[in-house]
């Protein structure tokens, strides 16, 4: 790995979940497919009008679903005057 991307990394990545290929301490293989995604599972129904969207799994089956709703409320300062960016200039 060039100088200073490994420091960059860190900033962003704990060490220990970055992969040894990539300077850090996890010596588990790409192939293991270990990460945060898999803390988190996809809600979906088979019904018109089901909740749609993502839970983390540790909070069962009565969790929150981050639904596509959410997605879109969510502030997006790219888009200028985007829909619900003044609630969040006065918080």
């Amino acid at each position: 790995m060039s100088s200073g991307h490994k420091k960059l990394l860190l900033d962003l990545v704990e060490e220990d979940q970055l992969s040894v290929l990539m300077g850090g301490r996890n010596l588990n293989p790409l192939s293991d497919d270990v990460g945060i995604w898999n803390q988190f599972e996809v809600v979906d129904g088979s019904e018109p009008g089901d909740v749609v969207g993502v839970r983390r799994i540790a909070d069962g089956p009565d969790g929150k679903v981050f639904t596509p709703a959410d997605m879109e409320a969510l502030p997006n300062y790219m888009i200028k005057d985007a829909p619900g960016q003044e609630e969040q200039k006065t918080n």
